[in-house]
């Protein structure tokens, strides 16, 4: 199941919310926190938006427009921020990818909140942060999250709005969710995963707790080990811290102020000294403790520890008992085995039988293989309730020798036998009716063929006598502008010959007149 957290306002050691202004900008560095902008890409197995764009960049703009359009840009509280962390060796990245989308649309955009969604792979368990939009992008109203004493006082007997919802609203549609697509419910595991919901003061408080190797986390899993440990007890208990690592630096049993301490080594290579209040761990690991007690509160372990001395007596179990608990399991499991093959067919063939309506005629005609069918009928009910199992074996073999049994078998052979023939049947007609329906096509498409052929023979011979036709009427007409052309240039000749002797004559007698001229 997967674990909720809602990084929350940051403290200071008084535990007094420290003032603190959400921005554009620092909504701007949490998006390139979670996509992982200018690191290393192949931590962030996929990011997308949820009513946003893919695009971390559009994303903020397509944001940033929204508080703009309602002025809510410069409130202190401009976004939430949400992780979902999924079960260590779980990677079923498609499922993970579709819980936490259909998380994200039907809690938030659903709602009329925007989202920006990065899957996680860089650590044993992924994770989802789901960073969300205040601003509904419909009505403008801020998104609200009511704590649960809230609901028994303010809000008591009132139905809560849209932009209203508790945390525990958030956890039970998750848990919903994360049952469709097969993750057991937190009831069903141990007893430290029973709840999965959790708020975080700050975003340091958080990487402190995600991060595996924290000296913190130390000093808890420590704790949580030794005290559950049946062979500790009040005497030997901080010589059993000690072993592991684990001092404490300040105790007093009268007001319980415990401090644990542990050394560790920081990311500079010196060092250190790192220390936990145990009142600090009962109240950051409450959240896992439902039906149990938190075993961080001292009155609760020193009623523990108080239990394992009050035990004086040891079961020993022997080798020999081993083997045998083990062989009545091996025949259990057999048993189990057999009961269900057998149970199987008994249920598989009756299931043929009543499914069949012309099996009615067959129970009616027959009254006691009618009480037979009414039995197996209870039977398997009663089976499938839960009500009956393997320890039921010698009435299901009852019924399985049943003389009407073989009735509803051979029943039930004929009736496959006419089934596959029927079926054989149709199958041999749909071939035929295809083969045939083949040779129509052929036959149609052969005589499609033959008529273009023929077309085009026809329309073939109109055209070669058409071309001999012009070729004919092109030489009539290539002869008789031949006969033309030299008939003109016969007339040309006749004309210039005409002409030159004409020119001749009144030539000379101007020659006279000119000396006539000049005599005078």
């Amino acid at each position: 199941m997967p674990i909720l957290k809602a990084i929350g306002k940051r403290k200071d050691k008084n535990k007094k919310p420290i003032k603190f202004k959400q921005t554009p900008a620092t909504f701007k560095m949490l998006l390139n926190y979670v996509t992982r902008k200018g690191k290393d890409q192949n931590e962030v197995y996929k990011s997308f938006g949820v009513g946003l764009s893919d695009d971390p960049e559009k994303a903020f703009k397509q944001t940033l427009f929204n508080w703009e359009t309602f002025d809510t840009k410069d409130d202190i509280r401009l976004y939430k921020h949400y992780t979902k962390s999924y079960p260590k060796n779980y990677t079923d990245m498609e499922t993970i990818e579709k819980i936490t989308r259909e998380f994200t649309e039907k809690n938030f955009l659903d709602r009329g909140f925007k989202c920006y969604v990065a899957i996680h792979q860089d650590k044993e368990h992924i994770h989802a942060h789901i960073i969300t939009d205040c601003t509904n992008f419909l009505t403008g109203y801020k998104l609200q999250e009511i704590a649960r004493e809230e609901l028994d006082t303010r809000y008591k007997n009132k139905e809560l709005r849209t932009h209203e919802f508790t945390l525990d609203m958030l956890k039970n549609s998750m848990e919903e969710i994360a049952k469709n697509y097969g993750l057991d419910s937190p009831q069903k595991k141990k007893i430290n995963e029973k709840k999965q919901s959790i708020n975080i003061g700050n975003m340091s408080k958080y990487k402190a707790l995600s991060k595996e190797d924290s000296y913190r986390n130390k000093i808890a899993s420590v704790w949580e080990k030794i005290v559950l440990e049946t062979t500790t007890t009040k005497e030997n208990l901080f010589d059993k811290l000690k072993e592991n690592g684990i001092t404490i630096t300040r105790f007093a049993e009268d007001e319980r102020p415990i401090t644990l301490s542990t050394k560790y080594t920081d990311a500079k290579g010196a060092e250190k000294t790192g220390k936990s209040k145990l009142t600090t761990l009962e109240k950051e690991e409450d959240y896992r403790f439902n039906a149990t007690k938190n075993i961080y509160n001292w009155n609760n372990v020193l009623e523990i520890l108080d239990q394992h001395k009050s035990k004086n007596m040891e079961v020993e179990i022997t080798a020999d008992q081993v083997e045998k608990v083990i062989e009545e399991l091996e025949k259990t499991i057999e048993k189990e085995k057999t009961f269900e093959k057998e149970f199987g067919e008994l249920k598989e063939e009756y299931t043929k039988f009543v499914e069949k309506p012309l099996n009615i005629i067959n129970r009616l005609a027959d009254e006691k293989l009618n009480d037979f069918l009414i039995s197996t009928s209870n039977f398997i009910k009663a089976v499938d309730a839960g009500e009956k199992n393997y320890n039921s074996i010698s009435e299901l073999n009852k019924l399985k020798t049943n003389e009407d049994f073989e009735k509803v078998l051979e029943i039930n052979i004929n009736n496959t036998k006419r089934e596959v023939e029927r079926q054989e049947k149709e199958r041999l007609e749909k071939e035929e009716k295809e083969r045939i329906e083949k040779e129509q096509e052929e036959k149609a498409r052969l005589k499609r063929e033959q008529e273009r052929i023929l077309k085009n023979m026809e329309y073939n011979e109109r055209h070669d006598k058409l071309r001999a036709k012009e070729k004919i009427l092109e030489n009539i007409r290539l002869q008789k502008n031949a006969e033309i052309k030299a008939e003109v240039e016969e007339r040309r000749t006749t004309i210039k010959e005409v002409e030159r002797e004409e020119v001749k004559t009144p030539a000379v007698e101007n020659k006279k007149e000119k000396v006539r001229e000049y005599g005078e």
